[in-house]
């Protein structure tokens, strides 16, 4: 019969994708969504000329390449490995955002601040959490320096502190 091989190669490539999916228990992505609109839509207009008995040239190429590109596609790791520190993706995932949130306040700061402290503590804690712990002590540093580089600060500024000011010669 007229293209029953081509299409039951459809079908397998299909098959393999729909297989590969459900052996990683992996959710339904927007790619595997239109390749299984496409090749229903593909078959639906298929199966009608068959039974209708209508010659054809069955066209499955685009479908097969996008199945083959869909199944060579490895998923994201469910852990990553930071030098020695191994997290699950999504921990990172979260930890990487909230960290850059962090460090932007603290670049956004022109003077020690409570606001600064405040981002030093959190990025120190979430870091020591997450198992980046040369990034905890580096916050954990720049939040215990926040009172003195204030203090300091004060003095430069003519307030009361130790070394606020010149003294005559």
């Amino acid at each position: 019969m007229v293209g029953l091989t081509d299409l039951g190669e459809v079908a397998w490539e299909i098959e393999q994708v729909m297989n590969r999916w459900l052996e990683r228990q992996q959710p339904a992505s927007a790619e595997l969504l239109e390749l299984i609109a496409l090749a229903s839509a593909a078959f639906t207009g298929w199966i009608g000329r068959l039974r209708s008995r209508e010659t054809f040239m069955l066209d499955g190429k685009t479908i097969v390449e996008r199945a083959q590109k869909l199944r060579a596609v490895e998923p994201e790791p469910e852990e990553i490995t930071v030098g020695t520190t191994r997290l699950a993706r999504s921990f990172f995932d979260i930890y990487a955002k909230e960290a850059l949130q962090h460090v932007q306040t603290l670049e956004a700061q022109s003077k020690a601040s409570d606001e600064f402290a405040r981002a030093a503590h959190t990025l120190a804690s979430s870091s020591r959490t997450a198992g980046f712990d040369a990034v905890a002590d580096l916050a954990a540093a720049l939040e215990h320096w926040t009172p003195v580089a204030s203090h300091v600060s004060a003095s430069r500024d003519g307030g009361t502190g130790e070394g606020g000011g010149r003294q005559a010669a």
